[in-house]
């Protein structure tokens, strides 16, 4: 059975700008809509999940994908594009051998890469996928209550040991994702809460597959049904289509505790919306941002997201300023130059806003987390939630942390410096579309001199003022 199939799609001769194209989608099927989505992940051109509706970052693969096609670039698939997409898309998922599993005691659907792997078996939870390099493996299972909660699953799967490191994880009501490192392979977990128990999978892989791991999660993820009872006669021919799957939290309760300080934030829509540090803005009673020069303005706490760090804070009235635009596009390497603007010990330095250079030494931060950056540029109390720019002046990290170089120094005996921590743009840009919050984005730029990136950081770099 060939995976990947388009339904019916609606064409119109003109250049179509967003809410058009978005209006478009949301008069699709959630079939449809699906289809789409598996096409364009087929085709490379989407790394998005279905389940925030039709965002940004959609929107944009979806011209990219007409763009490279030749196509009238309206955000719109036509009956022609559909075609292309669908030549395209088959012949990924020709190759994988991507084809539907399904579990009989539950009735839950996966899109399992079969041809990837080289064996199958049965496990006492389901069924398990393994290539004999052991570089990559798929495990499809179920709990029931009676067994192992969904809850005590959820704490087993994403509490931290000595050979499993953990850099993303959620609870909610009917689901939750893990994802992080064991024994030296990436994995990532998607668990359901199904009547009668838990369904849900995880893939692991090594190194070497770190391009086809993060491409088969988000396939995974967007094709996962999970049912939870048998396979009959009314099931068997119901439409496939994508379980709802989130990439960050939603906003954690308020704490009732509160702190005063100061951090750095950057604004990513022309609506006002500031995007800084949980630690910065999460616990806040009282909100204030300002550039230098002027008036601080009340802010208020929109969205958050704790596990990752990360927050959004809302303007209230107008307030002089640029917006930021992230990078996308090839990810940055290993030694790239980065540039970082903030406001440094405000109350020592001033709040005349702070520019330092440095690199991007490693691609993955503290514990090997794969969310973050590990950075030399020098950072200080401060800085934190502040942008992350690389040369052509697009916002490629978030500024979280630095090593603490006196319990380090009592540890291993030396002192180490500008040891810092950057959260990638991705995984802020993933943020942002959860919290369906409009940021801008660029693939390219004209490279800058430093005192030009500082200017162009002043723009829309703020000083967030936490008090009580």
């Amino acid at each position: 059975m060939c995976a990947f199939s388009l339904l019916t799609t609606w064409s119109s001769g003109a250049l179509a700008d967003y809410p058009q194209a978005r209006s478009y989608f949301e008069s699709l099927s959630s079939s449809e809509q699906a289809e789409i989505v598996l096409g364009l992940i087929g085709t490379g051109d989407f790394v998005g999940l279905i389940d925030y509706g039709f965002t940004k970052r959609l929107y944009r693969s979806i011209l990219a994908f007409e763009q490279r096609s030749g196509a009238l670039v309206d955000g719109m698939i036509t009956p022609s594009e559909r075609n292309l997409l669908s030549r395209e898309a088959d012949r990924f998922y020709t190759e994988t051998g991507a084809d539907w599993v399904r579990l009989p005691e539950t009735g839950s659907d996966l899109l399992v890469p079969l041809r990837l792997f080289d064996t199958q078996t049965t496990t006492d939870h389901g069924l398990a996928y393994e290539r004999s390099d052991k570089n990559l493996s798929l495990s499809f299972f179920a709990y029931p209550r009676g067994e192992k909660t969904f809850e005590a699953l959820y704490e087993k799967m994403s509490e931290p040991t000595e050979r499993r490191q953990i850099s993303y994880n959620t609870l909610k009501t009917n689901y939750f994702v893990v994802s992080g490192a064991y024994r030296g392979r990436n994995f990532y977990t998607w668990v359901s809460r199904i009547q009668g128990g838990s369904s849900g999978f995880t893939l692991a892989w090594s190194g070497s597959w770190d391009t086809m791991g993060g491409k088969l999660s988000i396939l995974l993820a967007n094709s996962f049904m999970p049912l939870g009872r048998k396979t009959d006669a009314t099931t068997e021919n119901q439409p496939r289509t994508p379980a709802p799957t989130p990439t960050s939290p939603e906003p954690p309760p308020r704490s009732e505790e509160a702190r005063s300080g100061t951090g750095t934030g950057f604004r990513v829509s022309p609506e006002g919306h500031v995007l800084t540090n949980y630690h910065v803005a999460g616990k806040c009673r009282d909100l204030a941002v300002r550039r230098p020069g002027d008036v601080p303005a009340a802010a208020s706490l929109v969205a958050s997201d704790e596990t990752n760090d990360l927050a959004v804070i809302k303007i209230s009235g107008s307030l002089s300023g640029t917006v930021a635009k992230f990078h996308t596009g090839v990810n940055p390497k290993a030694g790239s130059d980065v540039v970082v603007y903030g406001f440094p010990l405000a109350s020592i330095l001033g709040s005349s806003g702070n520019v330092v250079t440095g690199n991007i030494t490693s691609l993955a931060g503290l514990g090997n987390n794969s969310g973050q950056y590990q950075i030399s540029a020098p950072v200080q109390p401060g800085n934190s939630g502040g942008p992350v720019l690389d040369r052509e002046g697009r916002v490629v990290g978030v500024v979280v942390s630095k090593l603490d170089a006196l319990k380090t120094a009592e540890a291993i005996g030396d002192i180490p410096q500008n040891v810092n921590f950057a959260i990638k743009s991705s995984v802020a840009m993933n943020f942002l579309d959860g919290s369906s919050i409009t940021y801008q984005a660029a693939e390219s730029g004209t490279p800058l001199d430093t005192p030009s990136l500082a200017e162009l950081a002043q723009g829309f770099t703020y000083l967030v003022e936490c008090k009580n």
